[in-house]
């Protein structure tokens, strides 16, 4: 997405700008499935509030139907990340 739209913008504020290291940090535990990635969560969010969307089902739902949410997103969605992976099924 172009760094013209705001999605693209938010996209380089968060990859580029923005320093997540002390966010990062807190991310040690390796108990159960992995976390979302938090520059993941800070696109989202910070793209959310800023065109008015400020509820997580909201945002989860866009991210399946909405192109720019999809783009920040990197294609992931709830449910895909819901999903069990197959070497834990039993």
């Amino acid at each position: 997405m172009a760094c013209s739209h705001l999605a693209g913008f938010v996209a380089e504020l968060v990859d580029g700008v923005l320093d997540l290291s002390p966010i990062l940090a807190s991310y040690t535990e390796s108990r159960g499935f992995p976390p979302y990635d938090p520059r993941l969560m800070m696109r989202l969010l910070i793209y959310g509030y800023t065109t008015g969307v400020r509820s997580s089902r909201t945002i989860a739902r866009k991210c399946v139907d909405d192109v720019a949410f999809r783009y920040l997103a990197a294609r992931w969605t709830a449910q895909s990340l819901r999903q069990t992976p197959p070497n834990t099924r039993r």
